[in-house]
């Protein structure tokens, strides 16, 4: 680990690390959606937890950030995520309730169930993060930056463009930090909806996703041509899952839009059609964000007559009559198939309805 001519075995540190990841943030969804049922079915953020945008993301004037009313008013449901406003609680008639329900014996047992499987998903969670932070301090010299008098300066709307000796390590500092962005998202306090938790952790995960566009535009080419070198375009091809982790919470437009012209440029240099699926990705996140007063109005940029209905954004209609008599209006094509392995970025609170996550006793 942390040698330059093995950059493999550097990543594969770092895969494990993310493997543990994303195996927690699955386990835990189970946990957190009773949390929200024993608070009446919302998510509601702990004492002292802080919400809104990250600092110095300010929207239009004269248009306010959900975010910012609802930091204000800890008692409700924040409106920032898109949640129902708070009713008073609704008791049933006596003449109604089942005695056979639940005791509130039965009922405090589920209360210290919850609560340990809480601090033992918090001790797991820091365990994780220690390993993140182990690995950064593991990496040695040849993985730190280079420095300023080696290399021409590039101005990004994320600041200075940072470099390191090869593209491969710098593709490895990137998914470092988008590890960081969906470790933060995946706490134990965060609700388990994906874009919900992006919204909530926008503030602790903005110097990542800074670094992210930081460290992508150090991977490209100062002067490119129609073609790059097989290691170049590999590492072209692996930043871009980075930059759809950190690319739904931008909200600045200068960085939505150096965001969609590089995966743009990523497909026409690489061939990976999936850059720009990833564009219309991020630009559906910040269209519906906008529409949902949760940032600044947006609007889309990419082809909305694109072959490829992820691209344009469009949503098949299996309504319609067939369009002619042949066989092939017996085949039937499931829109979803392909955009559901998304869900861990672009979930909502439906689509976590719609998991069928398996009860458990034992959470």
């Amino acid at each position: 680990m942390g040698k330059r001519d093995a950059p493999c075995g550097t990543f594969d540190h770092l895969a494990l690390v993310m493997g543990r990841i994303a195996d927690f943030a699955a386990r835990d969804q189970r946990r957190k959606r009773k949390a929200a049922e024993a608070n009446g079915g919302q998510w509601r953020p702990p004492p002292g937890m802080k919400l809104g945008p990250p600092p110095g993301a300010n929207p239009p004037a004269g248009q306010a950030v959900r975010g910012q009313a609802a930091a204000q008013a800890p008692p409700q449901a924040p409106t920032f995520f898109g949640m129902i406003p708070n009713g008073r609680p609704s008791h049933i008639p006596t003449a109604f309730v089942d005695p056979r329900g639940l005791s509130p014996a039965s009922s405090a047992e589920d209360e210290l169930e919850l609560e340990a499987a809480t601090t033992e998903a918090e001790d797991e969670w820091k365990a994780i993060k220690q390993a993140l932070q182990l690995f950064e301090e593991s990496t040695g010299p040849d993985y730190q930056p280079l420095p300023p008098d080696r290399v021409r300066p590039v101005s990004t709307p994320f600041g200075p463009a940072v470099y390191y000796k090869t593209s491969s390590i710098a593709v490895i500092w990137s998914l470092y930090h988008m590890a960081q962005i969906i470790l933060h998202r995946a706490h134990p306090d965060m609700p388990a909806a994906a874009m919900m938790a992006a919204g909530v952790a926008a503030g602790q995960t903005a110097r990542f996703a800074n670094e992210v566009g930081r460290v992508t535009a150090g991977v490209f080419p100062l002067m490119p041509g129609p073609s790059v070198t097989p290691p170049l375009g590999g590492a072209l091809i692996e930043a871009t899952l980075p930059l759809f982790f950190a690319g739904v919470q931008y909200q600045d437009p200068a960085q939505r839009g150096w965001t969609v012209s590089k995966l743009q440029e990523i497909a026409r240099l690489t061939g990976w059609e999936s850059s720009v699926a990833i564009a219309a990705g991020c630009e559906t996140s910040w269209e519906k964000a906008g529409l949902a007063g949760r940032g600044p109005p947006y609007t889309r940029t990419l082809n909305p007559l694109a072959h490829d209905d992820r691209m344009a954004g469009r949503r098949r209609d299996d309504s319609r009559p067939p369009k002619d008599n042949t066989d092939r209006r017996l085949v039937t094509v499931n829109a979803g198939t392909r955009v559901h392995w998304a869900v861990g970025i672009l979930g909502v609170e439906e689509d976590l309805e719609n998991l069928g996550l398996e009860e458990n006793r034992h959470l």
